[in-house]
Parts: structure tokens; C-alpha cells; sequence
């Protein structure tokens, strides 16, 4: 699509959006959005739990589940707004889901080192959360349904599991009977596909896709493969460390980080295409569980740049049996 037909297309679905009601009250059991607004009351309640406690530090690490809520408006919202030429609200509340997300961390730290916490840094990130849950109730939530297509809401509905539910049971999430129809029928597409595609010629050896597929559900790890054009082609999500629904295939890899990230990312991806580096590392605690990540550089034999691959794992099962064999 070209930058015309884009803008096009974008000025149609605004005017479409302008003339659908939004009904917040009146969706059908188990939308999407209807287990979002859940999360939100069950948040709420959860802080007011909290700022009632006597030992506010020991109920913080409960609000790490803040991060599946915001994977799902992340992951699944914020972007489809954007090819709809909806951008600042969304960029706006992943800015700020991104501070709150930082303020916990650096809470959870100084927890974690047995330091006291300072009241009022407890009492910022609640009023942080609050903001954003307000947010996205007034803003991005009727957007979303405003711009989105009911082919849409049956995709966001499908990884939905993928993410999980955050501060509710899985098992208390009601089902959404027509996202389960368009799952069920995913489903058989996928392996009707596995089972009719051929085999996989590599240079040491030969695989069919079904067991390819079946080797790479084994690794516990995360991998993501971005192409020379920086969209997202592949993933396999066995490490479970970040969320990645499949709606997230073939999307700019710009939109699939916070706004403050990007020019980061840009950067890496020049270094990597220009061979001024060809590998980068971080170690950090994510959610208090010490987490691995590698950005190669993917070349094919001629040197030439085919893309980047990330991979993420937890070591929070390796850990342990570090400690025990060096005491």
C-alpha cells in the first residue's frame, strides 16, 4: 500500500469510526474489552487493598500483574489504532503505562534490598495506575471499539490467551461465543496448513514443517525474527517472558515497543545493517525474575543483512543451581 492509498484508506475508516456508537455497557459477554474493564475494577480494588495494609512493601509484587493488562492494550489495541492513523492517544498512554511500569520496578528493588519504602513514591504509583486505568476507560477502550472490525475483535479475542488474564482467574474470564467459533476455525486452518506444506531443505539436514514447528515449541525461549525491513516475520513464545500475539506478524517493529525505546531500537538496527556491531546484550530483572536478552545480527553468505534475531530467556530456574555449587 502506498503512502496515498494508506492516507486513503485511513480517511475512510475515520469517517466509518465517526458514525459507529460506542456501547461500553452493552457488549456481548467475554469481548475483549469487557475482560479488560475487568482487570481495571479488580485493580482498583486490589490498591485500595494495599493503601489498607499495615506492610504495604509484601502486597507490591501482586501489581507485577499490571504487566499482562498493558501487553494486551500494548500488544493488541495500540497498534491497530495506529494503521488507522490513530496515534497520539495511544503513543500518550504507552508513555505513561510505561512510567508506571518503571515506578513499580524501582519499588520492588528497594523492597527487595529491604529498604523502607517512601510513602509518597507508593502513593505516585498508585495514582499513576488509577490515571492510566481512567485512560483507557475514556479513551483508548472507545476508540478501539469506534475504529475496529468485528474480524478485528475475533483476532484480539484469539491472543488474548497467549497474554493471560491479569489480577482475575483464567478460569473466571467468561468466553466470548463468537471469538471461540473464529478460534475453533483458526485452528483447523493451522493444521490443515502444517499438514499439507512439504519439507524444509537446510544445509544440515531435512525437516517437515510439522516437525520444525514441534522442535521449536521445545525451547524454553523466546525467539523473534525482524527482516531487513524491520517488521516482525517470525516467533515461537515458549519462554513466556514477553507477550507476542500473532497479530503482531508483519507490523513495523517501531510499534511494537514504547515510544521513549524506539530511537534506541532504530539505532541498533543501523549498527547491525552497517556491521558497526553485530550482537547485543542485556541482563535485567523483569517482574523481579532475572531475564536474558541477545539481538544478533542475521547475514547471509554473501554478508549481506537479512535481519535481527531476539532472544529472551528466564534464568530464574538456572539460578539456583548456580548458588548451590558455588557454596
Amino acid at each position: 500500500m502506498t503512502d496515498k492509498e494508506r492516507e486513503a484508506w485511513q480517511k475512510e475508516q475515520a469517517l466509518r469510526a465517526a458514525e459507529r456508537t460506542v456501547d461500553m455497557e452493552g457488549l456481548p459477554q467475554g469481548h475483549p474489552i469487557q475482560l479488560l474493564r475487568r482487570e481495571n475494577g479488580a485493580l482498583f480494588s486490589l490498591i485500595e487493598e494495599i493503601e489498607n495494609a499495615e506492610n504495604t512493601a509484601q502486597f507490591l509484587l501482586q501489581l507485577t500483574e499490571i504487566r499482562r493488562h498493558y501487553a494486551k492494550t500494548e500488544e493488541l489495541l495500540m497498534p491497530l489504532l495506529y494503521r488507522y492513523g490513530v496515534t497520539g492517544p495511544s503513543k500518550a498512554i504507552w508513555d505513561a503505562d510505561d512510567e508506571a511500569k518503571q515506578m513499580l520496578s524501582a519499588l520492588l528493588r528497594r523492597s527487595g534490598a529491604g529498604e523502607e519504602l517512601p510513602r509518597e513514591e507508593v502513593t505516585a504509583l498508585f495514582a499513576r495506575l488509577r490515571d492510566v486505568a481512567t485512560r483507557e476507560e475514556k479513551v483508548l477502550f472507545p476508540l478501539a471499539l469506534r475504529y475496529f472490525t468485528e474480524d478485528e475483535w475475533n483476532r484480539v479475542y484469539r491472543d488474548l490467551p497467549e497474554i493471560g488474564c491479569a489480577f482475575i482467574d483464567e478460569k473466571d474470564a467468561p468466553r466470548w461465543d463468537e471469538g471461540e467459533a473464529f478460534c475453533r476455525m483458526e485452528d483447523e486452518k493451522d493444521k490443515t496448513r502444517l499438514l499439507s506444506e512439504g519439507k524444509i531443505e537446510l544445509p544440515t539436514g531435512t525437516l517437515t514443517v510439522a516437525q520444525l514447528a514441534g522442535i521449536l515449541a521445545l525451547l524454553p525461549v523466546d525467539i523473534t525474527f525482524i527482516d531487513a525491513d524491520d517488521r516482525l516475520r517470525f516467533f515461537v513464545n515458549e519462554g513466556r517472558v514477553f507477550a507476542r500475539p500473532r497479530s503482531a506478524l508483519g507490523r513495523e517493529i517501531w510499534d511494537c515497543h514504547p515510544p521513549r525505546l524506539v530511537p534506541v531500537i532504530r539505532q541498533m538496527l543501523d549498527d547491525f545493517r552497517q556491521k558497526a556491531k553485530k550482537e547485543m546484550t542485556v541482563w535485567r530483572r523483569i517482574a523481579g525474575k532475572p531475564v536474558y536478552v541477545r539481538y544478533l545480527a542475521v547475514y547471509d553468505v554473501n554478508g549481506d543483512y537479512l535481519g535481527t534475531l531476539e532472544t529472551v530467556q528466564d534464568f530464574s530456574e538456572v539460578e539456583p543451581h548456580f548458588r548451590r555449587k558455588e557454596t
